[in-house]
C-alpha cells in the first residue's frame, strides 16, 4: 500500500478529488497487479499502521474474490467445452453402422451406440445396466473365450481382434468381428476400452 499526500499522484495527471491524503491498494489477479483501490482521507495525516493492515486485508479479500470468480468462469468454460466435445462424440458414434461401446476401467458400459439394437436386439440402456450381458449373449461355446478376453486383456495397450458368435434377442445366431483398444487420458491414466463390433454373418455364410 502506498500512502500519498495529495496534490497529484505520481504517473497520474488528475487531482485525487477533495482529499488531502490517500492510500493506493493494489488489486491482483493470479499474482499480477491489474488495478488498484484508492482510499482518500480529508486530513493530511497519512494512513496509520492499523489502517494499513486493514487495507491490506481488504486488498487480499478483493483479490481472492476476483480469482474465485475467474476460476469459476474458467471452470464453466471448460465444462461447456467438455459438453460440446461429448455432443460431437455422440453425433459421430450414434450414427456409426457398427455396434460400438466404451467400457470404463471397472468394465462397465459408459456408452453403447444405438446400432447395438439392430445387431443384437438389445437396447443400449440394457447393456449399460447389465455389464454381464456382453458375455450372456455370446454363443455358449465361446463364452469362456470372451470372458477371459475381457478379464486378461482388458488393460493391455495393443489392439485386440477376435471373431465370435452371439445369440440375438430373437434367438438368431450372428457372427461378430470384434476389435478393441485401450483408451488413455492426456495424463496417461487408463480410461477403459473402446470396442467396435461388426456383424459379419453374411460374410461367414
Amino acid at each position: 500500500i502506498e500512502s500519498i499526500r495529495c496534490g497529484k499522484l505520481s504517473g497520474m495527471s488528475a487531482q485525487v478529488g477533495p482529499f488531502s491524503s490517500a492510500a493506493c491498494i493494489p488489486i491482483r489477479k493470479k499474482g499480477k497487479v491489474f488495478g488498484a483501490l484508492l482510499l482518500g482521507k480529508d486530513d493530511v495525516n497519512v494512513i496509520n499502521g492499523e489502517e494499513k493492515l486493514l487495507l491490506e486485508e481488504l486488498g487480499e479479500d478483493v483479490t481472492f474474490a476476483i480469482d474465485a470468480i475467474e476460476t469459476e468462469a474458467e471452470k464453466e468454460t471448460a465444462e461447456t467445452g467438455l459438453e460440446m466435445s461429448e455432443e460431437r462424440f455422440r453425433m459421430v458414434a450414434d450414427f456409426t453402422h457398427d455396434w460400438e461401446y466404451w467400457l470404463d476401467p471397472e468394465g462397465k458400459c459408459v456408452y453403447v451406440s444405438p446400432s447395438c439394437e439392430r445387431i443384437t436386439g438389445y437396447r443400449a440402456e440394457e447393456f449399460e445396466a447389465d455389464p454381464y450381458l456382453l458375455v450372456a449373449i455370446t454363443r455358449e461355446c465361446e463364452k469362456k473365450q470372451i470372458a477371459r478376453h475381457l478379464e486378461e486383456e482388458f488393460s493391455i495397450s495393443t489392439t485386440c481382434h477376435l471373431d465370435y458368435g452371439i445369440i440375438t434377442r430373437a434367438g438368431e445366431e450372428r457372427d461378430i468381428s470384434h476389435y478393441c483398444q485401450a483408451v488413455f487420458g492426456e495424463d496417461g491414466g487408463f480410461l477403459g476400452r473402446y470396442v467396435s463390433n461388426r456383424d459379419i454373418t453374411e460374410r461367414k455364410n
